[in-house]
C-alpha cells in the first residue's frame, strides 16, 4: 500500500515538472515566434529603404547627367 502511494506521489510531482517544462517551452516558443516575426518585418522594412535609396541615386545621376550636359551644350 505504502510503495503505490509513493509511485503515485512520484508521478505527480514528475507530471508537475513535466506541465512547467512544457509551459517554458510554449513561452519560449512564443518568444522565439514575435522575434521571427520582428525579424521578418524590419528585412522587409530595409529592403524598401534600399529600393529606395536605389532610386533617389538613379534620379540624382540623372539629374547631374542632364546638367552636365546643358553646361557642355552652352
Amino acid at each position: 500500500m505504502f510503495g503505490f502511494i509513493f509511485r503515485n506521489k512520484q508521478n505527480e510531482q514528475q507530471n508537475q515538472r513535466l506541465n512547467q517544462q512544457r509551459e517554458a517551452l510554449t513561452a519560449r516558443q512564443e518568444e522565439m515566434s514575435a522575434i521571427d516575426k520582428r525579424i521578418s518585418e524590419l528585412q522587409e522594412r530595409l529592403q524598401r529603404k534600399r529600393h529606395l535609396n536605389q532610386q533617389l541615386a538613379s534620379q540624382i545621376s540623372a539629374a547631374s547627367h542632364k546638367a552636365a550636359y546643358h553646361q557642355f551644350v552652352r
